[in-house]
């Protein structure tokens, strides 16, 4: 599909809303308050382009798809030859994850939890928060932003295999804390010791 096409036949701007995301109506403050909503399924892309879609955003977690928890996301081409963009707005005021195909990626004690054979090129995925982000500073990465693999389970684990990201990324260096990958922008294990998560034949 063709989003910008798409978007001019229906006369609207062409600004896809994320499927799942998070405001956390506690702003900056450790203690967080979230509403929050998330993929938690499967999807199968079947190697069909998802073609020049735009996202602005002021949510904390923004990608296509916004917030994923144990979801099984596979053969997904993410692909723009306009240079469309990915945005979390200067409006966000808390902490925040961007990325091209998920902001954050969650596990959720679930095995599977995988991405496999996904793609983001032509993007530039790009973080304009003005506001400083506080306690949990930001996180953008090319793929996904924050992947989790947190869980009081140790079947708490989030795979990538077979990806890859040819877009660009930009982040704020002079934020409290910013984390900027061209696959991932945080691999965050929570309050273990370890991680679960492994990243395997990716660029």
């Amino acid at each position: 599909v063709n989003a910008s096409t798409e978007y001019a036949v229906l006369k609207k701007v062409n600004n896809f809303t994320p499927i799942g995301s998070m405001f956390d109506v506690g702003g900056n403050d450790r203690y967080a308050k979230p509403l929050m909503a998330y993929f938690t399924s499967s999807f199968d892309g079947q190697a069909y382009a998802i073609k020049n879609i735009t996202i602005r955003s002021k949510a904390e977690c923004v990608g296509i798809f916004g917030i994923t928890s144990g979801a099984v996301l596979k053969n997904i081409i993410v692909y723009s030859d306009n240079g469309s963009e990915i945005e979390a707005t200067k409006e966000g005021r808390s902490w925040y994850c961007v990325g091209g195909l998920v902001g954050f990626a969650g596990s959720r004690d679930k095995k599977e939890s995988a991405f496999t054979n996904c793609t983001v090129s032509g993007y530039t995925i790009r973080d304009n928060h003005e506001n400083n982000p506080g306690w949990g500073g930001g996180n953008v990465g090319g793929l996904v932003g924050t992947l989790s693999s947190y869980s009081d389970s140790t079947n708490g684990v989030s795979y990538i295999v077979d990806s890859y990201n040819s877009g660009s990324i930009t982040g704020h260096s002079d934020k409290n804390y910013c984390g900027i990958g061209g696959l991932v922008g945080n691999l965050d294990a929570g309050m273990r010791s370890y991680s679960q998560s492994y990243i395997h034949n990716c660029y």
